[in-house]
């Protein structure tokens, strides 16, 4: 489940919801939409007004479609190329147009003071309006979903800094984002201006996706086994790839896609590592240590995601994610083909995360964290939870 988090500021003294409460397919008056874009496979299509103008920009392996209108209100229009909804919510960044519009701008409310800093001189002390990001549901012509919604950051009497993210639905599990923005001189009502093209916009993309890909997983030929744990309470045993390694290192067990990696250091781009929690240390949040010692531990309620629950989100928890301007999914339970699990996503500026327990029967759950460069965790989501799926875990001590 995408969770938000609330967003509460004042309400400053510009006047704007009239402007986006619009939500007529008309195109700016004046503005004929006399262009079509056409991708090189012939999926993707938009149409648009040719006064736009047009530029498409590499960013890492996909193009975004920028379209650029350079007239006397000029604005700046990113048409991201359509993504499957299940992609952005291992994201989390949500799984319905109006949650990606809302996350789209948390992203920008959190960057955007740091963006600005010393641009202008400011006179006030900025402020966002709406104070709370709430996105309007809209339908296309030919009855598709949408949502949009607008923020400003206004920077002194005269410049602000605004944005406007609509997102679509395509079908076939697609969406298409555009997110607008404009020149910090009376950018937010040139934004208005325009609104009424940009949904139109949005309203005309069409999209068939391909057939998915079919990716092979690396095999899984080395073998792991070892007593784990701090009672020593059993014996951990997983299969992972020949290329990757293991390390154990102040007691923790380490797993990793390259040789050398450092934990003070954070992860590097291509770079993969996870951290392990045996049975006994997940259920220190739930039994005595004495309990352990003993022998006597009640397992019942124990569950894949209460673990991840006690290791990310107590009160101090979401309080850290929070701090951190973190997007995170709440624990949800997947079915492996061997085992029950539940896993939870993280996204921060600097790394992705994703939080994985495994019921391992009989009460025991081994649980993994592990990291990834920003945007790079989808590549390794699959290798990650193979590898759980192979974990054994064989008690000793009590029986």
């Amino acid at each position: 489940m995408f969770e938000r988090r609330k967003l509460i500021l004042p309400v400053i003294g510009i006047v704007f919801t009239a402007f986006w409460s619009l939500c007529a397919q008309e195109a700016t008056p004046g503005l004929a939409f006399d262009a079509t874009y056409v991708s090189a496979d012939g999926r993707f299509t938009f149409a648009y007004p040719a006064a736009y103008g047009l530029t498409i920009t590499e960013r890492r392996d996909c193009p975004d479609i920028g379209i650029i209108y350079t007239g006397a209100q000029p604005i700046w229009l990113e048409v991201i190329l359509p993504t499957g909804f299940q992609r952005y919510a291992q994201r989390a960044l949500g799984a319905t147009p109006p949650e990606i519009v809302y996350t789209k701008l948390r992203q920008w409310r959190d960057n955007v003071p740091t963006l600005t800093a010393g641009m202008v001189d400011a006179n006030t002390a900025p402020e966002f309006t709406p104070a709370v990001i709430d996105p309007i549901e809209f339908v296309t012509s030919d009855d598709r979903i949408g949502a949009y919604a607008s923020q400003i950051y206004p920077l002194n009497d005269t410049q602000a800094a605004a944005v406007l993210v609509a997102a679509v639905d395509l079908g076939d599990d697609q969406v298409v984002t555009i997110i607008a923005s404009a020149p910090l001189d009376n950018g937010a009502a040139r934004l208005a201006e325009h609104l009424p093209t940009v949904l139109a916009i949005a309203g005309t993309v069409r999209y068939v996706p391909p057939e998915p890909a079919v990716v092979a997983l690396p095999p899984l030929t080395k073998t792991y086994s070892d007593v784990v744990g701090n009672w020593q309470t059993g014996t951990l045993t997983f299969a992972y790839p020949e290329d990757w390694f293991t390390a154990v290192m102040i007691g923790n067990l380490f797993l990793s896609n390259r040789a050398e990696f450092s934990i003070s250091a954070g992860v590097q781009p291509g770079q993969v590592f996870a951290r392990f929690a045996t049975p006994d240390y997940n259920w220190l949040p739930f039994v005595s240590t004495e309990a352990i010692e003993n022998c006597a531990v009640d397992t019942t309620g124990i569950t894949p995601a209460a673990v991840i629950e006690a290791q990310m989100l107590t009160a101090d928890g979401i309080a850290g994610l929070e701090e951190q301007n973190a997007l995170y999914t709440l624990p949800q339970a997947i079915p492996l083909p061997q085992h029950n699990a539940a896993l939870m996503r993280v996204i921060l500026a600097e790394r992705d995360m994703l939080v994985l327990a495994v019921d391992l029967g009989a009460g025991y759950i081994v649980s993994l964290v592990a990291f990834a460069s920003p945007g790079e965790m989808d590549q390794f989501e699959d290798v990650l939870l193979a590898i759980a799926d192979t974990m054994v875990y064989t008690p000793q001590g009590c029986q």
